[in-house]
């Protein structure tokens, strides 16, 4: 992320987390979604099967119906038989007997009347599924459609062939089992759908156009169903369940997307305080680095002082040196000059001896403070030096009084000249 900078590498963080944390949160949602799809899912199919059983149950009656008319070739007292199998096998609102395809037997005849001499093989909307049970042999189920005695129905139609000779058979005709929808379903339990919630549709795969159609509903439109498949003679149905709401999502699904949006937004920000550390660390380092620098400039700058400093004292002292040099052979110049003069003008030195005398009285006490420690030995050695010279004048002049009295004129000559001497130095 050395490309992006911090804020560009914590906005691409924020983006990933806040995509991962939004695709767990979906998934949690789809699967919530799909437990409770497999739960209306068991729900229809449990419904299913209890539909398709009763039907199985109820047509299983026209079996037993046509292995009478296979023994006997009719059946006698239908209405007696008719009223215990539809006790024994139920879910049956009336048994049905079509020799040659005309219906001439119902029980119970009550309700429907209108429905005898129905000719099944000549009826154009019911001819060619009878025509197809024939062919088959097999049970067969039309509908539901609209019955002629009124309401809509189902019925289980069974092709009957008794024998005839040893090995030919004959259609004898039909035996049919008529099932009213809504007792159907009220049998089914799919009454308890609605009541729990649900709602359903059922249909039915039209053998001759090969599409669904819908033959009943409950509870309006249904939303994104889940569908079961019931097997019936010669036909499928499909049952297909929903919950009368919708599905419904979980309540806090906004709350969890706003939490996936805050902790992302704090691992972000974490995320931003670490790729800024390296540049912050950076920016320390220059600023540590800056304040050395000045640091060194500083000290080389002082030693460049110093060490001018130091050649300046070194130059001074030289200078000094030299000066003293230069003091001291002149000091010891007068002084050689001092000792060849005194024995010549001993006598006159008394005056500049009193002058330093009195000189060097004035330094020690009105100069004191001034004087270190060296000058007042060297004062107190002047003053010595005068008391000896002293001594050396008062025997020099003692000495002259007995020796120079022809050489007085010139002692004051010289008196005089030492005397300008000592003004002038």
């Amino acid at each position: 992320m050395g490309n992006w900078g911090p804020i560009g590498g914590a906005m691409l963080l924020f983006a990933l987390f806040t995509g991962a944390g939004s695709a767990f949160v979906y998934q949690v949602e789809h699967w919530r979604h799909h437990e409770q799809r497999s739960s209306v899912t068991q729900l229809a199919a449990g419904s299913a099967y209890s539909l398709e059983r009763q039907i199985s149950g109820s047509l299983s009656a026209t079996y037993a119906l046509s292995a009478i008319i296979r023994q006997s070739g009719t059946i006698r007292d239908f209405d007696s038989l008719a009223t215990e199998m539809i006790r024994v096998y139920g879910g049956i609102n009336s048994l049905q007997l079509a020799p040659g395809g005309v219906l001439t037997q119902i029980y119970p005849l009550t309700g429907n009347e209108k429905a005898l001499g129905h000719n099944l093989l000549k009826d154009p909307q019911r001819r060619t599924e009878a025509l197809r049970a024939v062919k088959s042999r097999q049970m067969a189920l039309a509908g539901p459609f609209e019955l002629r005695q009124g309401g809509v129905g189902v019925i289980g139609r069974l092709a009957v062939f008794v024998p005839e000779g040893e090995q030919e058979e004959r259609f004898w005709g039909f035996v049919n089992v008529l099932m009213r929808l809504p007792d159907l379903l009220a049998a089914s339990n799919l009454d308890d759908l609605e009541k729990g919630g649900y709602g359903y549709e059922l249909a039915r795969l039209n053998p001759d156009t090969g599409k669904w159609e819908s033959f009943a509903t409950a509870g309006g439109s249904l939303q994104e169903p889940v569908e079961s498949t019931i097997e019936v003679p010669n036909g499928k149905w499909k049952l297909a369940v929903a919950p009368k709401s919708g599905w419904k999502q979980s309540p806090f699904l906004p709350l969890k997307y706003l939490l996936v949006g805050c902790i992302s937004g704090i691992l972000a920000l974490l995320a931003y305080l670490m790729l800024r550390q390296p540049a912050l660390l950076r920016q320390e380092v220059r600023l540590r680095t800056a304040d050395l620098e000045d640091a060194n400039r500083q000290l080389e700058a002082e030693i460049r002082e110093r060490q001018i400093a130091e050649e300046e004292v070194r130059r001074l002292n030289a200078a000094l040196e030299r000066r003293v040099a230069e003091r001291t052979a002149e000091l010891e110049s007068s002084s050689q000059e001092l000792k060849s003069f005194s024995y010549s003008v001993s006598h006159d030195l008394r005056a500049p001896l009193r002058h330093m005398e009195s000189f060097s009285s004035i330094l020690a006490e009105d100069h004191a403070a001034q004087i270190d420690e060296g000058g007042r030995q060297c004062l107190e050695r002047i003053v010595a030096e005068i008391q000896r010279m002293k001594l050396h004048v008062d025997s020099l002049l003692q000495k002259a009084q007995v020796e120079m009295s022809p050489l007085q004129p010139q002692a004051d000559t010289r008196g005089a000249t030492a005397t300008s001497g000592p003004k002038q130095g």
